[in-house]
C-alpha cells in the first residue's frame, strides 16, 4: 500500500549581485528586516530574528553577516558579503504558493543588487499527507506516549511496505 502524497512546500532563493555594501554590512538594518519580513510575507514569526557579524574564514568568505527568523511555515535567511557587494536570500515556506516576483523586488528594494538570480524548488515532493506511524501494529496501541523502546528489525518490517529510510526522534536514537 502507497501513502498518499503532497508537495510540502516552496524554497525560493535569490542570489543578489551588485548589491549596496553599506545595507549588506547594516546588522541593525538587517534585523529590522528579518523583524518585518515574516509580516510583510504573509507569515509567521516564532522566535526573534538572530543576526550576526561573522569574520573571514577563507579565500571564497571574506565575512560578512549572516540572518536568521524562524517562522510558524519553517523559516527566511540570509547571508551578505558586502565587501562582494554578494547576498544569498532564502524563503523556505510550508504553504503551496509563494509570490516570488513580489519577494524578489522587496529584496531588490532592500539590498539594491545590479542583477540576481532566483530559483524556486517545490520542496517534499512525496510528503505524507496523513500521519505514518512506523510501528507495526498501531491500532491497540497508545501512541500519544514515546515508545519505552525501539522495535526490534523483525518488528518494523513487518509491515508490507517498509520505507528504505526511517526518522527517528533524539529520544528514539538515545534508546538505540
Amino acid at each position: 500500500m502507497t501513502a498518499a502524497t503532497e508537495t510540502f512546500g516552496l524554497h525560493l532563493m535569490i542570489d543578489g549581485y551588485g548589491a549596496d555594501a553599506e545595507r549588506l554590512a547594516n546588522k541593525a538594518g538587517l534585523t529590522i528586516l528579518l523583524r518585518e519580513l515574516p509580516e510583510l510575507l504573509g507569515m509567521h514569526a516564532i522566535a526573534a530574528p538572530q543576526v550576526l557579524e561573522v569574520g573571514p574564514k577563507n579565500r571564497k568568505d571574506p565575512g560578512g553577516v549572516s540572518g536568521f527568523v524562524l517562522i510558524a511555515e519553517s523559516h527566511l535567511s540570509f547571508h551578505t558579503f558586502p565587501s562582494r557587494r554578494f547576498v544569498t536570500l532564502d524563503v523556505y515556506t510550508c504553504q503551496d504558493s509563494l509570490d516570488a516576483d513580489r519577494i524578489v523586488a522587496l529584496m531588490q528594494d532592500y539590498f539594491c543588487f545590479e542583477s540576481h538570480d532566483v530559483f524556486l524548488q517545490r520542496r517534499g515532493l512525496r510528503y505524507p499527507t496523513n500521519d505514518l506511524i512506523w510501528r507495526a501494529d498501531c491500532s491497540s496501541k497508545d501512541v500519544s506516549e514515546p515508545p519505552t523502546a525501539a522495535p526490534t528489525h523483525e518488528e518494523s518490517c513487518s509491515q508490507a511496505s517498509v520505507s528504505s529510510t526511517r526518522n527517528l526522534t533524539i529520544g528514539d536514537r538515545e534508546k538505540r
